[in-house]
């Protein structure tokens, strides 16, 4: 099903330059008030005096969250707006509200609790997908700009809102379908977009476990935490991986189930090398931070009794995360439409996904369909998806051929796709009874 990247369009815009200096991974954030005065973070690097003061100006800073370790690091910086300080708002919590924090987890409702932290105001993933794109929505607001440098050397200023942040994090879900028992090591900084999807946030909406540790360079700790916290997913980029083979034992990483690389490209000697010595091979991905950050990913292939799926090829950055292709066909055109309308020096309309509904087949001359709110089941809707998708396919030789493939499937009984409707835990009882 294709609906959780039918809004998850990001907007950019021009920002002060990005100079890695110093500590590279200690970033401030800073929050800057929106247009309906919300409060947005904004991911900053470690800039110089100038770039600083012309990052807060272009973004209205109001607040600057850093910490003693990093001023003191660098005392020559000049803090724009009101500074607080980490140390001072993470002091020793008192007992009062160590028992409150406590009774909210362990004996609220998790009703109660949405109400309570007031999650209750905004709508389910499933809600908002088959919504009007056009009008307003809480999820349609600004969560974080992230700043990073451009291909150009002309940095911008990301803009995340939180559907682009929540799509990002259903769709990858969808893939690895990671559960409880899962621990993700957090080691990418926030101010990355990798990091602040895939680290900070999937743990805390999917429910997964996850370690934190401030420097992917520290080969021997890293490899430490995941022996001792059996940690299943790292996520991380090729660089460190190179880093791990040299520093860290095959005992380290036992517990690995997944080892995701991004960032940068995966060489075919760095997957080879670390398989041969992890035994556990990297699957490398692509994204962007405009795009929040994923795109493709590899993922295992599926195997069963007389059915195989692949899901991953050397050399390649992967199949597109569902959801991607209805909107990269719909943005291709806005594409062409944006350049057309600048050439003509007119204003470029705002992107707006147009949902033409979904389909999926379920069983044997059974499919399910929602166009709009018309929604369809059984053999009609079968019919409808086998229309739809011949449309689709260029050229009519091509739908000729599709066509009579399908047929002699049909009249044969040829197994077809598999459809996993539940967790691995899920699947696994149901076999066992």
């Amino acid at each position: 099903m294709s609906g959780v990247w039918k809004r998850s369009h990001a907007r950019t815009s021009e920002a002060p330059p990005d100079e890695r200096g110093g500590n590279r991974y200690v970033r401030p954030t800073a929050t800057a008030p929106h247009s309906d005065s919300t409060v947005s973070p904004i991911q900053l690097a470690s800039l110089s005096r100038p770039l600083i003061a012309s990052c807060a100006e272009q973004c209205g800073l109001d607040v600057v969250i850093t910490s003693k370790a990093f001023l003191e690091r660098f005392p020559n910086m000049t803090i724009p707006g009101r500074t607080l300080l980490l140390e001072d708002a993470l002091v020793s919590p008192q007992l009062i509200e160590k028992l409150s924090a406590l009774a909210l987890a362990w004996l609220m409702p998790t009703a109660l609790l949405k109400r309570a932290l007031g999650a209750h105001r905004i709508k389910p993933m499933a809600e908002l997908v088959g919504s009007d794109t056009t009008k307003a929505s809480p999820m349609d607001d600004l969560a974080t700009v992230i700043f990073s440098s451009g291909s150009t050397g002309d940095p911008k200023g990301v803009m995340l809102s939180h559907f682009n942040v929540m799509s990002n994090i259903s769709q990858v879900s969808q893939v690895f379908m990671l559960s409880g028992r899962d621990k993700i090591l957090g080691i990418l900084p926030f101010f990355h977009s990798f990091g602040f999807t895939a680290g900070l946030w999937l743990p805390a909406v999917q429910g997964v476990g996850v370690v934190f540790h401030p420097n992917p360079l520290d080969a021997q700790v890293i490899g430490g935490l995941v022996e001792k916290y059996k940690v299943t997913f790292l996520i991380a980029t090729p660089t460190f991986l190179q880093a791990y083979m040299r520093r860290c034992t095959p005992e380290n990483f036992g517990s690995l189930q997944y080892v995701l690389a991004g960032a940068e490209k995966l060489p075919e000697r760095v997957a080879s090398a670390f398989e041969d010595q992890f035994g556990i091979r990297p699957l490398e991905g692509y994204g962007c931070t405009e795009c929040s950050p994923v795109v493709t990913v590899n993922a295992r292939d599926f195997r069963a009794p007389g059915y195989r799926q692949v899901a991953t090829k050397r050399g390649r950055i992967g199949h597109p995360l569902p959801g991607v292709a209805p909107v990269a066909m719909q943005q291709g055109r806005f594409a062409a439409e944006t350049i057309e309308a600048r050439l003509r020096r007119g204003t470029p309309k705002p992107f707006h996904y147009h949902d033409k509904g979904s389909l999926a087949v379920i069983g044997r001359s059974s499919a399910i369909a929602q166009i709009g709110r018309f929604k369809l089941h059984g053999y009609i809707a079968w019919l409808l998806w086998l229309f739809v998708h011949l449309m689709y396919i260029v050229e009519f030789s091509n739908r000729l051929i599709i066509f009579i493939r399908w047929g002699i499937q049909y009249v044969t009984f040829s197994r077809g796709a598999r459809l996993i409707t539940g967790q691995e835990s899920e699947v696994r009882s149901q076999e066992s009874e």
